[in-house]
């Protein structure tokens, strides 16, 4: 299989199995104990990772959303709670979903030592997100955990990745957004 292939085959599987989590109702549940609604919870969680930086870096590093949308999510976020305990409830949202998805599947050690070799192996030039998520230290020996945050860290490999291509290739990432 030609590097181009394999990412053909895997696209989909990191795109939505990197953010499953976030589309669950105990996710949105979250979020509402923390007081936000789902955008300022999503930013918070995915973009907090950065720090509390101005909705200008979110929305850089974000490229595919409008200024204004990541704007008013961050900013309601940064305001109600700190942007810390954001990403901490962001990451103990992805845990569960993992365990409670993949359980104790045969051989979850090995995938992810296999995806955790995969992140490690990845350029971070030009990919905050993925760099941020990468070097945010979380200890969790468990399989599935450890799945899940490799596969949430490729895929910000990968929409940064689709960034840079679409840039590259003369379009707005607005416009861009669904070239594939």
């Amino acid at each position: 299989m030609t590097p181009e292939e394999v990412v053909q085959h895997t696209k989909q599987v990191v795109i939505m199995v990197g953010a499953a989590f976030g589309k669950t109702d105990r996710f949105r549940a979250r979020g509402e104990s923390l007081g936000l609604s789902h955008w300022p919870f999503y930013f918070g969680g995915r973009a907090g990772v950065l720090g509390d930086v101005d909705a200008e870096v979110v929305t850089a590093a974000c490229g595919f959303f409008s200024p204004e949308l990541v704007r008013n999510a961050w900013d309601t976020a940064r305001a109600r709670v700190p942007i810390r305990s954001i990403v901490e409830a962001d990451v103990e949202e992805c845990k569960h979903w993992a365990r409670t998805t993949y359980g104790d599947l045969p051989e979850l050690g090995q995938l992810a030592d296999l995806a955790e070799h995969a992140v490690e192996a990845a350029e971070p030039t030009g990919r905050p997100l993925f760099a941020a998520w990468r070097s945010l230290a979380v200890i969790d020996e468990d399989p599935a955990s450890r799945v899940a945050l490799a596969l949430l860290r490729l895929r910000e490999h990968r929409g940064a990745s689709h960034l840079i291509a679409i840039q590259e290739h003369g379009l707005t990432p607005l416009r861009g957004r669904f070239a594939s």
